[in-house]
């Protein structure tokens, strides 16, 4: 082993360091890159479309009254799309996918809205009929 390499194995002196150190000469952490938790909950969570979904979960369970095999069923679509909704920020990145504006999605909304409480009044005057 030379002198050279013997001195580059022992590494810096105090004084080196210290020179280093004020010439700006050192590693820094980067950084971090991304948002927090919070901030993608609340991008996430906090959107118009689950504000339409939750109204329309709220009307549901106040038309629907106890159960039935309709309303559970739309009670169970409804969660399949608020499981696809949080799937929809990772399908637009991945995919690139455009959304529609607002107003189509409040625009279905509303019709699926009414067509629900249509076919509830529907079953309750049926079943007031046959009764």
């Amino acid at each position: 082993m030379t002198l050279e390499e013997s001195a580059a194995a022992a590494g810096l002196d105090r004084a080196a360091v210290r020179a280093r150190v004020e010439a700006g000469q050192v590693n820094t952490a980067p950084p971090a890159p991304g948002r927090t938790v919070a901030q993608i909950l609340r991008a996430n969570v906090l959107t118009r479309f689950n504000a339409i979904l939750g109204v329309g979960l709220w009307v549901l369970a106040l038309v629907a009254g106890r159960p039935a095999g309709r309303a559970i069923a739309l009670v169970a679509a409804m969660a399949g799309s608020l499981v696809l909704l949080f799937a929809v920020p990772q399908a637009r990145r991945i995919f690139a996918l455009e959304l529609p504006p607002a107003s189509v999605c409040a625009w279905v909304a509303g019709v699926v809205l009414a067509a629900i409480t249509g076919l509830t009044l529907w079953r309750r005057v049926w079943s007031r009929r046959a009764a």
